[in-house]
């Protein structure tokens, strides 16, 4: 089992699972996917990689996810960092770059 993560109806859905595709029932919304860690203590969620199920998530995809008020109020004050470094570990921080930072 892996942290992985998928963009599905405007929303990002983050698990730890062996495949994307256990993330939702229907994924004809879904628009990417890859992995994910959380450092809470900074108020940071890094996503990276590519699933290979759905492809690569693009950071533009990624922001409007965090747009949505379920997001705003779950993620609040997080910063939101995404690299296409395909890793199994999360990356170097050299690697990201930040897409959002949740109001």
């Amino acid at each position: 089992m892996a942290h992985k993560f998928i963009l599905n109806n405007g929303f990002i859905k983050l698990g730890n699972v062996n495949y994307h595709e256990e993330l939702a029932q229907d994924h004809n919304t879904t628009k990417g996917g890859g992995l994910w860690d959380m450092d809470e203590q900074n108020n940071i969620l890094y996503l990276w990689g590519s699933s290979s199920e759905y492809g690569p998530a693009q950071p533009e995809d990624i922001e409007k996810c965090f747009k949505s008020v379920h997001a705003a109020s779950v993620y609040r004050g997080y910063t939101i960092m995404h690299s296409e470094w395909l890793a199994t570990y999360r990356p170097r921080a050299e690697k990201f770059k930040v897409v959002c930072i949740v109001p």
